[in-house]
Order: C-alpha cells, then sequence, then structure tokens
C-alpha cells in the first residue's frame, strides 16, 4: 500500500480525503501545519502529498519544500501536489518551483486525482468509487 500525506488546516477537507483514500486502499497520514508534516515524515515513509497551498500562517510551496528536503535527505522524496481553492496563474510556478508535480483545484474531482496519483506512484489500477 502506498502512504499519502494530507496537510490541510481545514478539517473538515482533511476528512474527507482521508475517507476518499482510505477506501482507495492508501495508508494516509494528516497534518494540520508543517510542524506536524515534518514530523509524520521522519516517522514514516511518505509516497506521496497533498498540501493545501493556502496554510493558515503558512505557504503550502515552504511546506513542500520542507518536506521534500527532508525527504531527499532520508533517500525517498515524495510526489506533491499543492490543493488550491484560490488559484492563480502565478500559483503554477510557485509549485513547480517548490518541487510539486502540479496544483489541484478544490473543489476535488477524486476519480481524476485519485488516477493522477496512482499513475505517477506507478501505478495504474481502477479506483473504487463505491460503485
Amino acid at each position: 500500500m502506498q502512504t499519502l500525506l494530507v496537510v490541510d488546516d481545514n478539517p473538515a477537507i482533511r476528512a474527507t480525503l482521508d475517507l476518499w483514500f482510505t477506501r482507495q486502499k492508501f495508508v494516509v497520514l494528516m497534518a494540520e501545519n508543517e510542524a506536524e508534516a515534518l514530523e509524520q515524515a521522519q516517522r514514516h515513509p511518505i509516497d506521496a502529498a497533498l498540501i493545501d497551498l493556502r496554510l493558515a500562517n503558512q505557504n503550502g510551496a515552504d511546506v513542500c519544500r520542507s518536506l521534500q528536503s527532508l525527504a531527499r535527505d532520508r533517500g525517498h522524496a515524495p510526489l506533491v501536489w499543492l490543493m488550491s481553492g484560490f488559484y492563480q496563474p502565478e500559483d503554477e510556478r510557485r509549485a513547480r518551483a517548490a518541487g510539486a508535480v502540479a496544483i489541484v483545484p478544490k473543489p476535488f474531482h477524486f476519480d481524476q486525482l485519485t488516477q493522477e496519483i496512482l499513475t505517477r506512484l506507478g501505478q495504474n489500477g481502477e479506483t473504487d468509487n463505491g460503485t
């Protein structure tokens, strides 16, 4: 199973992503901020991460950089997507500069997001959409 780290200051979004990706057979780890994200990354190898671009008092791109730096030091850098409900064109440039794969717009298209993550992780599989 792949490990996914979700970093968002909104508990409802964390809970929704936890429920969805757990159903998709991911091990899901949660963090509300950069400190919690780095703590999770120190405890567990992370395969992929979804990080809110606009965390309370923090920038998700900075969290991405910190997470990537820590992970590279440990020899296992995750694929990172930054999430945003307020997408602006310069966000894509910032995301890529921070080492993120892309920006994921909110609201999510869960099947598409899951397929993107699985494809990037090298697992072309069908999602379990509950039908």
